[in-house]
């Protein structure tokens, strides 16, 4: 899928998630990206130049990238950044609500890009969340989607026990809820590229988590998203690439089809997203 080169390899991150999509709407067992969200996408006219919000002159590596053609669109970053620079100039979709950066077409052949100052950690910010969280009351509309859960007694009953098991009744943050989620998790279901979800009347992650059924990445982060929204946090699945093969000798990652990935951000009480 792509080759991710760093100038500085005394500082190769242990287990980078490169993100590429965020998905904020769950219907009939889905996730999606909504129209609302869509809406907040920006054309960036064709330039060999994007300024991110980080400040430049920091510590991090350069990382060079050369993704392959036909594989998505979205560019594959860790975090926010402060510079990137494309090899040939290119018209661009940015989306600063979900955090993606996109080609405006998908590329017919190699190409390369650069970034500098690329928050590894997965640094995401986004302040104005919450206030706008409060303004959209009970719509079904973006960011309300971040905090929508399948309708229905028999879902609402499933979710609201496994949240009790969760936080033991108490009140706990972000983190917190979100470790001691994986750790429920992880009890319960065991990782697995086949799973077979059981039959049942209510929602088809809502089965899975009440099943001992074992489970792909998409199930263990749709099932992780469901719960931290019942639990009244707002959640997106990210969709993209995890670690890669380091090649120590040539200094690069190579990521492979293979390695794609899917995951849970959720947003904390300092307004930042939390991988």
């Amino acid at each position: 899928a792509l080759r991710a080169e760093l100038d500085d390899p005394a500082q190769v991150p242990a287990l980078p998630y490169w993100r590429m999509v965020a998905l904020d709407e769950y219907r009939d067992g889905v996730f999606r990206t909504s129209r609302g969200l869509q809406q907040h996408e920006r054309r960036i006219a064709t330039t060999r130049q994007v300024t991110g919000r980080r400040p430049g002159g920091g510590p991090e590596p350069v990382w060079t990238f050369y993704y392959e053609a036909g594989v998505s669109r979205f560019l594959p970053i860790t975090g926010e950044f402060a510079l990137l620079r494309l090899r040939e100039a290119r018209a661009l979709v940015a989306n600063d609500r979900a955090g993606t950066l996109a080609l405006r077409e998908e590329p017919q052949a190699m190409f390369a890009f650069r970034i500098e100052g690329l928050d590894l950690g997965g640094g995401l910010a986004e302040p104005g969340l919450a206030a706008a969280l409060r303004r959209a009351g009970g719509a079904a509309a973006y960011p309300a989607t971040l905090l929508a859960v399948p309708a229905g007694a028999e879902n609402t009953a499933v979710l609201d026990a496994i949240v009790g098991e969760i936080t033991g009744g108490g009140t706990l943050t972000a983190a917190e809820f979100a470790e001691r989620a994986v750790g429920w998790l992880e009890r319960r279901h065991r990782y697995s590229m086949r799973s077979t979800v059981p039959a049942g009347g209510e929602d088809v992650l809502v089965r899975w988590l009440r099943s001992t059924a074992p489970g792909h990445c998409e199930l263990f982060a749709g099932g992780s998203a469901l719960l931290a929204r019942r639990a009244g946090f707002p959640v997106r699945i990210v969709t993209g690439f995890k670690g890669g093969a380091w090649n120590a000798f040539e200094q690069y990652y190579m990521v492979r089809n293979s390695d794609a990935h899917a995951w849970c951000e959720l947003y904390d009480e300092q307004g930042r997203w939390l991988r």
